[in-house]
């Protein structure tokens, strides 16, 4: 492991004090030296993350004092690792090891959530530190890649679309899903607690400036645009075109975006790769005894017609549903709930967390399923039995 000295999250140079380059050997210490100098400089100890090992930084993972779903998801995929708490305090890194070469996006801007195997500096704070970076989890970290990090190759440029996908059920009506949008607060859930739409629409720079930080301007105007892409293409059913459209009409537009059709065309596919789930209107409640009215409640009987063709994956922990798509925890809160869920036919208990309905239910055993597997055809129209 390469150790550095840090001051305001940039390496020193150790002989000097004065800022370093992280790719140059000569500012690389072991550990009982630089926790030595730092000691003497006054500064802080971090790493340079390069191979054999990796780094995943969780901003914003604690929420009035509970950790995100998404946060516990992914640190129970590294069982072992190196995990410990943020200079932020609500942030948390996973480091560990991993074999073989890896290609990888760095950030998912809408999660909140970072990759780094190549030069990068993660300042460390030992706070709540608990496990090994020597722990090996080249597997968990191919998942983890593919889950979130995907590399920018796996857009296709040609995929650039005039209408709605077809599992989209929302308004076509711009003024329409736009007041929607605005007015919603539980789909934020689904975006790692991030800038709510509201707040990237109307160019809220105080919130922006704190999830998409930049040290030389306002924000990160890159990150904040795929971020509201995003978001338009959650509630357009990833229409390229209406995407392209509303946001024109946002407060975040600027020259680039105007001007550049190749960096605006660009952000708006990634943005559609990156979306695994679209806007769909509530299905419409059945008529019956058990229908308590004043608000939405579902019973059992209509679960089972809802959550029809979802599967839980348990070495994954998420839910496919029947078209292929995957949802992680908050992802499937998000887009699946709505309602008051019967989940205890004996005790009348109810949940608003369509997961924990899906995943704990005492009423009804939903499916579930160990892993995934790809099974070929033996010829083109013979199914394998």
């Amino acid at each position: 492991m390469k150790f550095v000295l840090s001051r305001n999250k940039r390496p020193l140079n150790p002989l000097d004090g004065l800022p370093g380059d992280i790719t140059d050997p000569k500012i690389y210490l072991d550990k009982s030296t630089a926790i030595k100098t730092a000691t003497m400089l006054g500064c802080e100890i971090g790493i340079v993350v390069s191979p054999p090992y990796f780094a995943i930084d969780i901003d914003h993972a604690l929420k009035d004092g509970k950790w995100s779903d998404l946060s516990l998801s992914l640190v129970s995929s590294f069982p072992g690792a190196y995990v410990e708490r943020s200079r932020s305090g609500d942030g948390l890194h996973i480091i560990g090891k991993y074999n073989g070469t890896l290609e990888h996006r760095c950030k998912n801007i809408p999660l909140g959530i970072e990759c780094y195997t190549e030069n990068r500096l993660i300042v460390l704070t030992g706070t709540d530190h608990q496990g090994s970076w020597e722990t090996d989890h080249t597997e968990s970290l191919r998942s983890t890649v593919e889950t979130y990090f995907k590399p920018r190759d796996h857009i296709n440029s040609k995929a650039w679309t005039t209408g709605p996908c077809d599992e989209y059920t929302g308004s076509q009506d711009d003024d329409e899903i736009l007041k929607k949008a605005l007015e919603s607060k539980s789909v934020n859930a689904a975006f790692g607690n991030r800038a709510s739409f509201g707040d990237l629409w109307n160019r809220d720079i105080a919130n922006l400036s704190k999830f998409y930080p930049d040290e030389k301007r306002e924000f990160d105007y890159s990150s904040a645009d795929l971020a509201l892409c995003i978001h338009l293409a959650f509630w357009t059913g990833r229409d390229c075109e209406r995407i392209e459209r509303l946001f024109s009409k946002s407060k975040l537009v600027r020259d680039k975006w105007e001007k550049r059709k190749e960096y605006r065309h660009d952000t708006i596919l990634e943005a559609v790769a990156s979306c695994s789930g679209v806007y769909t209107a509530g299905n419409p409640l059945p008529e019956g005894d058990d229908i308590r009215h004043g608000f939405q409640y579902m019973s059992v009987d209509t679960q089972i017609e809802y959550f029809k063709d979802c599967v839980y994956i348990m070495d994954r922990h998420e839910i496919i549903t029947g078209n292929g798509m995957e949802f992680n925890p908050v992802q499937f809160k998000a887009l699946y709930g709505g309602y008051v869920f019967a989940i205890d036919s004996i005790d009348d208990k109810t949940s608003r967390n369509a997961w924990e309905v899906f995943t704990e239910s005492q009423a009804y055993s939903f499916p579930a399923a160990h892993t995934t597997v790809f099974k070929p055809l033996e010829k083109p129209g013979a199914i394998i039995e």
